[in-house]
Protein backbone atom coordinates (compact mmCIF):
# COMPACT_ATOMS: atom_id res chain seq x y z
CA UNK A 1 0.00 0.00 0.00
CA UNK A 2 1.16 3.72 -1.03
CA UNK A 3 0.47 6.50 1.56
CA UNK A 4 0.87 9.96 0.78
CA UNK A 5 1.75 12.45 4.16
CA UNK A 6 -0.18 15.24 2.98
CA UNK A 7 2.40 18.13 5.54
CA UNK A 8 5.25 20.25 4.54
CA UNK A 9 6.35 20.01 7.80
CA UNK A 10 9.61 18.14 7.73
CA UNK A 11 9.73 17.12 11.85
CA UNK A 12 5.95 15.89 11.02
CA UNK A 13 6.74 13.95 8.34
CA UNK A 14 9.59 12.08 10.02
CA UNK A 15 7.62 11.42 13.37
CA UNK A 16 4.27 9.59 11.35
CA UNK A 17 7.24 7.99 8.89
CA UNK A 18 8.95 6.67 12.01
CA UNK A 19 5.89 5.45 13.31
CA UNK A 20 4.50 4.05 11.08
CA UNK A 21 7.09 1.91 9.67
CA UNK A 22 5.19 -1.18 8.02
CA UNK A 23 6.54 -3.80 5.42
CA UNK A 24 3.91 -3.39 3.25
CA UNK A 25 3.40 0.28 3.82
CA UNK A 26 5.04 2.60 1.06
CA UNK A 27 5.20 6.36 2.72
CA UNK A 28 5.97 9.10 0.62
CA UNK A 29 6.01 12.95 2.12
CA UNK A 30 5.00 15.29 -1.15
CA UNK A 31 8.48 15.87 -2.17
CA UNK A 32 9.08 12.45 -2.38
CA UNK A 33 6.18 12.05 -4.27
CA UNK A 34 7.66 14.86 -6.90
CA UNK A 35 10.57 13.19 -6.91
CA UNK A 36 9.49 10.19 -7.49
CA UNK A 37 6.89 11.31 -10.56
CA UNK A 38 9.18 13.43 -11.78
CA UNK A 39 6.47 16.12 -11.16
CA UNK A 40 7.28 19.93 -12.15
CA UNK A 41 5.77 22.75 -9.95
CA UNK A 42 5.01 23.50 -6.19
CA UNK A 43 3.78 20.51 -3.99
CA UNK A 44 0.06 21.14 -2.39
CA UNK A 45 0.25 23.83 0.07
CA UNK A 46 -3.74 24.52 0.60
CA UNK A 47 -4.90 27.68 2.34
CA UNK A 48 -6.50 26.14 5.77
CA UNK A 49 -9.87 27.75 5.79
CA UNK A 50 -11.00 25.35 8.35
CA UNK A 51 -12.90 26.38 11.85
CA UNK A 52 -12.07 23.12 13.46
CA UNK A 53 -8.49 21.26 13.08
CA UNK A 54 -10.32 18.36 11.58
CA UNK A 55 -11.65 20.74 8.78
CA UNK A 56 -8.15 21.63 7.99
CA UNK A 57 -6.53 18.39 7.96
CA UNK A 58 -9.06 17.81 5.83
CA UNK A 59 -8.93 20.38 3.19
CA UNK A 60 -5.26 19.19 3.40
CA UNK A 61 -6.14 15.41 2.95
CA UNK A 62 -8.31 16.11 -0.53
CA UNK A 63 -5.80 18.83 -2.29
CA UNK A 64 -3.26 15.99 -1.87
CA UNK A 65 -5.45 13.13 -3.31
CA UNK A 66 -6.60 15.64 -5.72
CA UNK A 67 -2.61 16.01 -6.62
CA UNK A 68 -1.39 12.47 -6.45
CA UNK A 69 -4.17 10.20 -6.45
CA UNK A 70 -3.07 7.57 -3.90
CA UNK A 71 -4.34 7.56 -0.16
CA UNK A 72 -3.36 10.65 1.73
CA UNK A 73 -2.74 11.37 5.79
CA UNK A 74 -3.00 14.94 6.92
CA UNK A 75 -2.23 16.22 10.10
CA UNK A 76 -3.89 19.79 12.07
CA UNK A 77 -2.34 20.33 15.39
CA UNK A 78 -2.71 22.73 18.01
CA UNK A 79 -1.62 23.88 20.97
CA UNK A 80 -4.51 25.35 23.15
CA UNK A 81 -3.19 27.18 26.42
CA UNK A 82 -5.81 28.11 29.14
CA UNK A 83 -4.45 31.65 29.94
CA UNK A 84 -4.99 32.51 25.93
CA UNK A 85 -8.42 31.74 26.07
CA UNK A 86 -7.27 28.69 24.62
CA UNK A 87 -4.95 30.14 22.02
CA UNK A 88 -3.22 30.03 19.86
CA UNK A 89 -5.53 27.13 18.75
CA UNK A 90 -5.74 26.90 14.73
CA UNK A 91 -3.07 29.39 14.59
CA UNK A 92 -0.33 27.82 16.10
CA UNK A 93 2.05 27.14 13.31
CA UNK A 94 1.43 30.96 12.55
CA UNK A 95 1.07 32.11 16.10
CA UNK A 96 4.12 35.04 15.74
CA UNK A 97 3.44 35.84 11.78
CA UNK A 98 2.71 33.81 9.10
CA UNK A 99 5.92 32.91 8.13
CA UNK A 100 7.28 32.79 11.98
CA UNK A 101 9.65 30.03 12.92
CA UNK A 102 9.35 27.71 15.78
CA UNK A 103 11.90 30.25 17.47
CA UNK A 104 9.28 33.34 16.55
CA UNK A 105 6.40 30.92 18.21
CA UNK A 106 8.55 30.40 21.25
CA UNK A 107 9.46 34.12 22.11
CA UNK A 108 5.96 35.21 21.83
CA UNK A 109 4.37 32.62 23.97
CA UNK A 110 7.31 33.53 25.98
CA UNK A 111 6.51 37.11 26.13
CA UNK A 112 2.55 36.37 26.28
CA UNK A 113 2.56 34.31 29.25
CA UNK A 114 5.69 36.54 31.21
CA UNK A 115 4.12 36.91 34.79
CA UNK A 116 1.66 34.78 34.21
CA UNK A 117 0.72 31.87 37.06
CA UNK A 118 -1.42 29.64 35.27
CA UNK A 119 0.44 27.63 32.22
CA UNK A 120 -1.72 25.12 31.77
CA UNK A 121 -2.00 24.05 28.32
CA UNK A 122 -3.28 21.06 25.90
CA UNK A 123 -1.41 19.77 22.41
CA UNK A 124 -4.58 18.24 20.71
CA UNK A 125 -3.71 16.51 17.03
CA UNK A 126 -6.38 15.35 14.03
CA UNK A 127 -5.26 13.36 11.35
CA UNK A 128 -7.62 12.52 8.49
CA UNK A 129 -7.20 9.67 5.83
CA UNK A 130 -8.76 10.51 2.55
CA UNK A 131 -8.36 7.65 -0.12
CA UNK A 132 -10.77 8.98 -2.73
CA UNK A 133 -13.81 6.99 -1.08
CA UNK A 134 -13.91 7.28 2.66
CA UNK A 135 -12.21 10.22 4.96
CA UNK A 136 -11.51 8.47 8.83
CA UNK A 137 -10.66 10.90 11.67
CA UNK A 138 -8.29 9.99 14.96
CA UNK A 139 -8.10 12.21 17.41
CA UNK A 140 -5.25 12.96 19.97
CA UNK A 141 -4.73 14.87 23.20
CA UNK A 142 -2.23 15.50 25.81
CA UNK A 143 -2.14 17.86 28.74
CA UNK A 144 0.41 19.80 30.26
CA UNK A 145 2.23 22.64 31.01
CA UNK A 146 4.13 25.55 29.35
CA UNK A 147 7.84 26.26 30.82
CA UNK A 148 9.39 29.46 31.18
CA UNK A 149 12.33 28.16 29.93
CA UNK A 150 13.37 25.96 26.63
CA UNK A 151 14.48 22.18 27.61
CA UNK A 152 16.00 19.55 25.24
CA UNK A 153 17.39 19.30 21.99
CA UNK A 154 14.75 17.34 20.31
CA UNK A 155 11.80 17.39 18.66
CA UNK A 156 9.85 20.64 16.91
CA UNK A 157 7.96 23.46 16.97
CA UNK A 158 6.66 24.10 21.11
CA UNK A 159 8.14 20.65 21.96
CA UNK A 160 10.94 22.16 24.10
CA UNK A 161 8.82 24.45 26.37
CA UNK A 162 6.08 22.09 26.77
CA UNK A 163 6.32 19.39 29.15
CA UNK A 164 3.89 16.88 29.84
CA UNK A 165 1.95 15.53 32.93
CA UNK A 166 3.55 12.75 34.75
CA UNK A 167 7.45 13.96 33.45
CA UNK A 168 9.56 15.84 34.36
CA UNK A 169 10.75 16.84 31.15
CA UNK A 170 9.47 18.36 27.99
CA UNK A 171 8.57 16.83 24.55
CA UNK A 172 11.99 18.11 22.74
CA UNK A 173 14.14 15.60 25.60
CA UNK A 174 11.64 12.53 25.49
CA UNK A 175 11.37 12.19 21.26
CA UNK A 176 14.93 11.39 21.88
CA UNK A 177 15.09 9.16 24.74
CA UNK A 178 11.47 7.85 24.24
CA UNK A 179 10.55 8.12 20.47
CA UNK A 180 8.02 5.99 21.00
CA UNK A 181 6.01 8.07 23.81
CA UNK A 182 2.18 8.74 23.52
CA UNK A 183 2.25 12.64 22.69
CA UNK A 184 -0.93 13.65 20.92
CA UNK A 185 0.28 13.29 17.64
CA UNK A 186 1.35 9.45 18.43
CA UNK A 187 -1.73 8.94 20.20
CA UNK A 188 -3.93 9.51 16.84
CA UNK A 189 -1.33 7.60 15.33
CA UNK A 190 -1.97 4.55 17.16
CA UNK A 191 -5.53 4.45 16.24
CA UNK A 192 -4.73 5.26 12.04
CA UNK A 193 -2.54 1.93 12.57
CA UNK A 194 -4.82 0.17 14.13
CA UNK A 195 -7.26 1.01 11.40
CA UNK A 196 -4.44 -0.05 8.54
CA UNK A 197 -3.75 -3.53 10.24
CA UNK A 198 -7.51 -4.10 10.42
CA UNK A 199 -8.87 -2.73 6.81
CA UNK A 200 -6.03 -2.66 4.57
CA UNK A 201 -2.25 -3.39 5.52
CA UNK A 202 -3.01 -7.14 6.33
CA UNK A 203 -4.16 -7.83 2.65
CA UNK A 204 -1.73 -5.59 0.98
CA UNK A 205 0.64 -7.40 -1.33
Amino acid sequence: MELLIASNNAGKVQEIKSYLLHPNLKIYSLQDWQTAKKLKGSVPDPEETGQTYQENSLIKAKAAYQWARIPCLADDTGLEVEALDNGPGLYTARYAGVNASYADNIAKMKNDLSGVVNRRAKFKACLVYFDGDQQVVFNGEISGEILTVEQGAGGFGYDPIFKPDGRDVTFADLKISEPQYPTHRIQALIKFREFLLASKLHTAQ
